[in-house]
C-alpha cells in the first residue's frame, strides 16, 4: 500500500516483514495451544480453538481494512517513515501472529478427530460452522467498506 522511504532498498521491505512475523509468530502459536486445553471440556465441538479461529479472522480483516481503507484516507496525517514501519507491523502481525492462531492444519486435525471420535455429523457440523461464521463475520465488516464514501453524502450504506 505504501512506497517505502527513498532511503531503505525495496529488497529489504519483505525481509523486514518476514522477520518481524517469524519474531510475531510464537505468541499466536502459543496461544493457540493454552486455550486448546479448554477443549477438553466440549469434545463434541472444539469450542476455544473454533475462537481462535474466529479472532485471528477478524483481526485479520481490521489490519486489511486499516492498510486498504483508513491508512489511504488518512495519507499525509504522518510521515512517511511512520507510514512504512505502521504497515510493516501490521503485515507482519496479519503474517505471523494472526497466521499461527488460526492454522488450516490445525483445523483440519480437528475435523479428523471429530470424524473419529465423535461423529461424521460433528466433524461436518464443525467445519460449516467455522466457514460461515467467519465469511459472515468477514462480510459484516467489508460490506460497510464496500461503498464508495465520494459517492454517498451520508455515510457508508447510503447510496444518493
Amino acid at each position: 500500500p505504501t512506497t517505502p522511504p527513498p532511503s531503505t532498498p525495496r529488497g529489504t521491505e519483505r525481509t523486514r516483514v518476514l522477520l518481524l512475523a517469524c519474531v510475531i509468530a510464537p505468541l499466536g502459536a502459543w496461544m493457540r495451544y493454552i486455550v486448546s486445553f479448554g477443549n477438553k471440556n466440549v469434545p463434541n465441538f472444539p469450542l476455544y480453538t473454533y475462537l481462535c479461529n474466529l479472532v485471528a479472522s477478524v483481526l485479520s480483516i481490521l489490519i486489511y481494512v486499516a492498510l486498504t481503507k483508513v491508512l489511504p484516507a488518512s495519507a499525509g496525517s504522518m510521515s512517511v517513515a511512520a507510514e512504512y514501519r505502521l504497515t510493516e507491523w501490521l503485515l507482519a502481525i496479519s503474517l505471523g501472529f494472526c497466521g499461527c492462531l488460526s492454522t488450516v492444519s490445525s483445523f483440519v486435525n480437528e475435523v479428523a478427530q471429530l470424524w473419529q471420535k465423535a461423529t461424521l455429523y460433528d466433524s461436518y457440523f464443525y467445519t460449516i460452522a467455522t466457514l460461515l461464521s467467519i465469511h459472515v463475520i468477514c462480510l459484516a465488516f467489508l460490506l460497510p467498506f464496500s461503498v464508495h464514501y465520494s459517492d454517498c453524502e451520508a455515510g457508508p450504506g447510503v447510496v444518493s
